[in-house]
């Protein structure tokens, strides 16, 4: 995770959106590239990227942004097309986004666009989450899992949070034995003392991921876009928009 493409959205949360990720940055050692995408006319649209980089700067300088945040970059186009496109281009990168909900906790556009179409690392910040102290993540013990689970260590190691793993065990198909052996190449000793633990719940696996985040008061859910369970077979595009709609939290896919 060398480069954070943060998505600029002109709404009320601009600045809950960029102090999470401002905050990841430093935590995580990555650049900061605040990216918006404008849909004026070319007519207006030297009028309105000044006026749009002057009031990003203004939130960056009153979040006492560090030399890790780049220059806000300006760009024209549809929002999700823009930030896939620069993400895909720059090597370690992770797009960020707010999620943009409405009053009815349901997703904003330019989120619900690119959680549908993104193969890359995506972190939708729900920007009430000021801060990342609790990380959950859900596996199924496949190979992928693996790979979500070293994400979610370098995250929790990155924060100094406390990690739990879950897993939603299939009635007579897994024991606890599995998650044992699934957990036994990990090195959880960077981790601070007590900062792990597991769980092991039964039921419809996008349900159960839901209520473990809402009852163990998770910041950030650490999940994967593929794997052999139903709810991972067709992550983006699917499931993954319906999970984020139930959550209260934030959200980082690993692809």
């Amino acid at each position: 995770m060398k480069r954070l493409v943060v998505g600029v959205d002109m709404n009320q949360d601009l600045e809950q959106v960029l102090s999470v990720a401002l905050n990841a940055a430093e935590s995580l050692g990555a650049e900061l590239l605040p990216l918006h995408a404008c849909s004026q006319p070319q007519s207006h649209h030297i009028a309105y990227e000044e006026q749009a980089r002057e009031r990003i700067e203004k939130h960056l300088r009153h979040l006492s942004a560090s030399s890790r945040c780049l220059k806000p970059h300006l760009q024209i186009g549809p929002s999700h097309t823009v930030l896939l496109a620069a993400a895909s281009v720059l090597p370690e990168s992770v797009i960020v986004i707010g999620s943009g909900r409405d009053e009815h906790h349901t997703l904003g556009v330019m989120a619900r666009r690119i959680v549908r179409s993104c193969t890359q690392p995506l972190w939708v910040i729900e920007p009430s989450t000021t801060q990342v102290k609790r990380i959950l993540c859900p596996i199924d013990f496949s190979a992928h899992s693996e790979v979500t689970l070293r994400a979610a260590l370098k995250l929790a190691i990155a924060f100094k949070a406390e990690l739990r793993i879950l897993h939603v065990m299939k009635e007579g198909k897994e024991s606890v034995s599995d998650f044992d052996t699934f957990l036994h190449d990990f090195s959880f000793e960077l981790l601070e003392v007590h900062h792990h633990s597991r769980n092991i719940r039964h039921g419809v696996v996008h349900q159960e991921i839901v209520a473990e985040a809402k009852a163990w008061s998770a910041d950030l859910v650490v999940i994967g876009t593929k794997g052999h369970s139903a709810l991972l077979a067709n992550w983006f595009g699917g499931t993954i928009e319906r999970v984020i709609e139930r959550l209260h939290c934030s959200v980082f896919a690993v692809p």
